[in-house]
């Protein structure tokens, strides 16, 4: 292909990528909390410049569904949740439901963004200068290694500390980090996640809010039921199906005793030896091994029976 074709194929192809069918993600927010976060947050701030253009706000909200933002980012429910927990949590945005049938509204505080990526930004900035200035002053020290000799009266030279890199935020713990750092067995991490996405959808219908500490308590607790990957993951799956809230004992895994059943196919049946008395014929007849009724009477001196002859 000759160069100037590809290089207008070349032009051509970002004149493309950045004809306004995109998403804006911040990298500093990128780095300090996720992609998902910076996408989530790109994608709300495109649809709110969208109403606003419109003349739809109303005191800044805007109503936007989870179909909507799958579309636009790719990002299913699961992700889209946490995500916007973790908004909520930094006071970027607000939420609230409104309307029938209910909508989803959100409000952007973008205050609290320009606060906190110029921290961010601000605090890279001196790790770096710091990180320079150490690398220059190492980088004019002779070669030979330096040899410090320690005197009586402790007047001594010290060897040049490293420096640590602050300011720099620690990136925001998440429902998936929380997992993955739990246990990297992948049937038991989609256990999990179907565990976490029931206790959090339950939560919003009471009302209330599934923290990343409740979760770390469920599997404090899953781990004392067991160790065992199988097992904890039978655990969790038994919870959801069960509708219950937090993890117990595997009901089938402890043995029962066996039910004795009772054979009542000879049940009412007579025995050899039985008796019966017939009121009409006043005569008292016994069972017999063979299937059939006697008549007898007691013998005098012994109790045992008689046939009698009729």
């Amino acid at each position: 292909m000759p160069v100037q074709r590809a290089e207008g194929y070349w032009n051509l192809g970002l004149d493309f990528l950045d004809s306004g069918n995109y998403i804006a993600a911040n990298r500093t927010l990128i780095k300090a909390f996720g992609l998902h976060v910076a996408v989530i947050i790109g994608e709300l701030a495109s649809e709110a410049r969208f109403w606003k253009k419109e003349g739809k706000l109303e005191d800044g909200w805007f109503f936007s569904t989870v179909e909507n933002i799958e579309n636009a980012t790719g990002l299913n429910s699961y992700y889209q949740r946490d995500a916007i927990k973790q908004l909520q949590g930094l006071g970027f945005i607000e939420t609230k439901y409104k309307g029938l049938p209910r909508k989803r509204y959100f409000r952007i505080n973008g205050m609290a963004i320009i606060q906190t990526i110029a921290e961010i930004d601000a605090g890279e900035e001196t790790a770096d200068k710091r990180q320079c200035f150490t690398q220059c002053t190492t980088n004019d020290l002779p070669s030979e290694p330096l040899i410090t000799h320690q005197v009586d009266d402790n007047n001594h030279k010290e060897q040049p500390q490293p420096t640590t890199k602050k300011g720099r935020k620690k990136p925001a713990e998440t429902y998936d980090s929380i997992i993955e750092g739990f246990t990297q067995d992948p049937e038991l991490r989609e256990a999990l996640r179907g565990f976490l996405q029931y206790r959090v959808a339950t939560a919003h219908r009471q009302k209330k809010e599934f923290t990343n500490h409740a979760l770390k308590l469920n599997l404090t607790k899953l781990r004392k039921l067991s160790s065992d990957p199988m097992t904890m993951t039978a655990i969790v799956n038994q919870t959801v199906e069960k509708g219950w809230s937090g993890f117990f004992e595997l009901k089938d895994s402890t043995p029962r005793k066996p039910q004795r059943q009772m054979d009542l196919s000879e049940y009412g049946k007579p025995k050899p030896g039985d008796q019966r008395y017939d009121s009409d014929t006043g005569v008292t007849e016994v069972y017999q091994q063979d299937g059939t009724w006697i008549a007898c009477e007691h013998s005098i001196d012994g109790g045992e029976y008689e046939d009698i002859d009729f």
